[in-house]
């Protein structure tokens, strides 16, 4: 016998009953513009009533059901299945942005390489935006001159054999000898000098960054997502640039310079003028020693300057190792350009100066907020997007493999779901809700101990709970 309706089920019987459509729709549009399932289940929870609705009883297999049915399924750059052609697909999507297409060069696997130095095998993706080649000529002209390194070397060598002749150490000996003693140039400082940076600690910085804060500490298998995250990174970077140059920051190696600034005008060091662009300062600590101080350049040509001086870092050049290893302005460089006889003039001068950096920040600013800049925001959508539907039904004849036409199907469904789920939206949605409005900076309450009232020894299975290290964490919303 057949039941139109479910027999001896009553209409209000919310476990026979399924989500509303209007909350598919909502849950849809969520997913599809990358609010985590977390996210979603945490706003339906906290915002149950005093009469319990079906929403209410969402559950995590309810939000995977929507996001199979809606299709779904692209995430952090992944357009395939398949890493290679999901990275195709990237690839030619960045050809539409014209000049600022990212892409400089690209080869794939099994494809000859045009340059002739690469293997058929391998592989090779070169992304540089505008915007970084401006950073890259602003910053990276600096060339790196190496002397001789004798007295390094002697030590170098001096601390091998001791480690070697010691029975203790011989193990650590010959490992220092094997991984560090044989390349020493690419670990020593003395082999930097005038780099102004510990490269080492930079590339760790930007890769925990990365691993940690974009990633959240797991790992990734797959090229495709790579190099979304890679983008993010960059853009995050390039708008913190932007702010930089708009608010002003002050930053470490500012500060330091600052401070050296003020030493040198404290301090009273003998100066000994060589030629008209070379002097000798003498040490502060070290008596009959001095360091030779020469001027390279006339006008400042980056943003690490000293206001006071009006000079930058690529004005003066020192031979001590505050200079030399940590690329700082030193004090011996401050006592030379505050002794010059044209340090007036530089004063007077400062205003145009400062305007003159202001119209090339103006400029950085300009390049890249053309690489941020959606070009779409101000062009009629509509007929965009029936544009750019009619160009891929006539491209529609171009897939010839059976498997990537039902790819491009699903991905069809997948638009027309969106569409469908956000057209039927009779509302925006609401913003989620804060749980917790205590500061970022409040510190951890401790809970209070669970402690036993009756401390005999009598019945031996009696469990004592002692939660003196519990503490309770007090968890701030990321939206």
């Amino acid at each position: 016998m057949f039941y139109k309706e479910h027999y001896g089920h009553g209409e209000n019987e919310l476990q026979h009953i399924g989500l509303p459509v209007i909350k598919k729709h909502e849950v849809a549009a969520k997913l599809s513009k990358g609010v985590t399932i977390g996210r979603i289940l945490d706003d339906f929870r906290d915002n149950i009533g005093s009469n319990l609705k079906r929403e209410d009883l969402i559950t995590r297999a309810d939000l995977h059901n929507i996001k199979h049915k809606y299709n779904i399924n692209i995430q952090d750059g992944q357009f395939h299945k398949d890493d290679c052609t999901s990275v195709d697909i990237w690839v030619e999507q960045m050809k539409e942005q014209g000049d600022n297409n990212p892409v400089q060069y690209y080869k794939k696997q099994g494809v000859i390489d045009i340059t002739g130095k690469l293997e058929t095998n391998d592989f090779c993706l070169i992304i540089m935006d505008p915007g970084q080649r401006h950073l890259l000529q602003k910053f990276g002209q600096g060339k790196v001159t190496i002397t001789s390194e004798t007295e390094f070397k002697k030590i170098l060598n001096k601390f091998v054999i001791e480690m070697m002749n010691d029975p203790e150490t011989k193990d650590f000996g010959l490992y220092f000898e094997r991984m560090y003693a044989n390349r020493a140039t690419l670990w020593a400082y003395c082999y930097r000098k005038g780099l102004g940076i510990n490269c080492n600690m930079h590339l760790e910085s930007m890769h925990k960054t990365i691993k940690y804060h974009y990633l959240n500490g797991c790992k990734i298998g797959r090229l495709d997502k790579s190099i979304m995250t890679i983008r993010r990174f960059t853009r995050d970077k390039k708008v913190e640039r932007m702010i930089k140059l708009t608010k002003g920051k002050s930053t470490t190696r500012i500060q330091e310079i600052k401070k050296r600034h003020i030493t040198s005008i404290s301090l009273n060091l003998n100066i000994t003028k060589n030629d008209a662009n070379s002097w000798n300062v003498d040490s502060e600590h070290t008596p009959n020693q001095s360091y030779v101080v020469k001027k390279i350049n006339e006008e400042i040509c980056c943003v690490i300057v000293c206001s006071t001086c009006k000079i930058c870092i690529h004005t003066f050049e020192c031979t001590c190792l505050d200079y030399s290893i940590k690329s700082i302005i030193c004090k011996h460089i401050h006592t030379i350009a505050l002794s010059q006889e044209n340090h007036t003039n530089k004063m007077v001068n400062s205003e145009l100066n400062d305007i003159n950096k202001h119209t090339a920040d103006t400029k950085e600013i300009e390049i890249h907020m053309n690489t941020l800049n959606n070009k779409n925001e101000n062009e009629n959508l509509y007929e965009i997007f029936k544009k750019r539907a009619m160009s891929t039904v006539n491209k529609i004849h171009l897939i010839e493999d059976p498997d990537h036409l039902k790819e491009a199907i699903k991905k069809i469904d997948a638009l027309n779901a969106f569409i469908d789920a956000t057209s039927k939206q009779s509302a925006p949605n609401k913003e989620f809700i804060k749980v917790n409005n205590d500061p970022p900076n409040k510190k951890i309450t401790t809970q209070k101990i669970f402690f036993r009232q009756n401390r005999s020894e009598k019945n031996p299975k009696t469990i004592c709970l002692n939660l003196r290290n519990l503490k309770v964490m007090n968890y701030e919303t990321p939206f």
